[in-house]
């Protein structure tokens, strides 16, 4: 019996410091209209639309707006973007996005900063994210470490 009981306390403790991650799969299209500066500095404004799956069974739908401005070498010197998100059962979240790689494809991540639901529980959490576009179509996956 006592080892039973070191094991369960063992088993709780743990599982409660365990960290698993949630990896999401978000695909959509983006659009973007653009002012062209004389020096090649190109400022964006930037909206996409997609959909997201994620490794717990959850999905749903989510919009970006935000501005972005490139230099010519196509790195992003300044970076302004929020997402609305919908999961399959109304609950929703927002997040503030934040990137310094090229625009083509790179990583960043993001802060959710609002959310119902069980989104809730998630303001304040950063999740690190790997974008990557084919014309205007955007293909992300990311990763939080959530606890059990």
């Amino acid at each position: 019996m006592k080892y039973f009981l070191t094991i369960l306390l063992l088993k709780i403790l743990l599982g409660k410091l365990y960290a698993e991650d949630l990896v999401r799969k978000v695909t959509g299209y983006s659009d973007t209209e653009k002012y062209i500066l004389s020096d090649g500095t190109t400022i964006s404004h930037y909206k996409n639309k997609g959909t997201w799956t994620n490794n717990r069974g959850n999905y749903g739908t989510e919009t970006c707006k935000g501005t972005i401005v490139i230099n010519l070498q196509g790195s992003i010197i300044d970076y302004l973007l929020f997402c609305n998100g919908k999961d399959y059962q109304g609950n929703t979240y927002t997040a503030k996005y934040h990137r310094t790689s090229d625009m083509d494809s790179g990583t960043g991540f993001y802060i959710y900063i609002d959310g119902k639901g069980p989104w809730k529980k998630r303001i304040g959490k950063r999740c690190n994210y790997a974008i990557t576009y084919v014309d205007n179509a955007y293909f992300t996956t990311d990763k939080c470490k959530i606890e059990n």
